[in-house]
């Protein structure tokens, strides 16, 4: 995935980024979580991981992203979701990873190509939340897409700001919230 992504950038035109979203949602472990930044993949399943994060466990998940170099947006965040951040008190080390959090996010599995779908999720008081209790996140908006209609099923859009269309520039703009 790493060099899939880095084999389509082209400076000025195009940026390739590859990510990953870890997690489950079930009532154990609930969340998923968007990781960037880093060229390590996370996981508990054996063979299926650079680094080892027992599933479910998001403070070990975003200790180990940081030890790597990377960080994370939360996506389609529910009350109960990510060790209980929203209802546990601030977390400083958690706050030096979690870069954002989305407040709109697209129905999973639309293969609408239209662009008409309309938000499945509206996750704005999980933001308000998590800046009320001190942490320095960014709003986003995803599509949360589980079919092949990438950018096509909803108009909602995460714009950036970075000095220039490169991987760099851009993934400078992520870390620092410029989104």
């Amino acid at each position: 995935g790493f060099r899939e992504a880095d084999s389509v950038n082209q400076d000025g035109n195009f940026v390739g980024f590859f990510g990953q979203e870890w997690g489950t949602l079930n009532e154990l472990d609930p969340g998923h979580v968007l990781v960037y930044g880093t060229n390590k993949l996370f996981g508990w399943n054996p063979g299926v991981y650079d680094v080892f994060v027992e599933k479910g466990d998001y403070g070990g998940l975003f200790t180990a992203v940081k030890a790597n170099n990377g960080y994370c947006y939360l996506a389609h965040p529910g009350s109960n979701h990510f060790d209980g951040i929203f209802t546990s008190a601030y977390n400083a080390n958690w706050d030096s990873v979690i870069q954002g959090v989305a407040m709109k996010s697209g129905n999973a599995f639309s293969t609408n190509t239209t662009e008409t779908d309309p938000d499945a999720g509206d996750y704005t008081t999980q933001y308000h939340d998590l800046l009320r209790k001190g942490y320095h996140v960014a709003p986003i908006a995803n599509q949360d897409n589980h079919n092949t209609t990438f950018g096509k099923s909803n108009q909602q859009r995460t714009g950036l700001l970075a000095t220039s269309l490169t991987k760099a520039n851009v993934d400078d703009a992520f870390r620092n919230r410029r989104v």
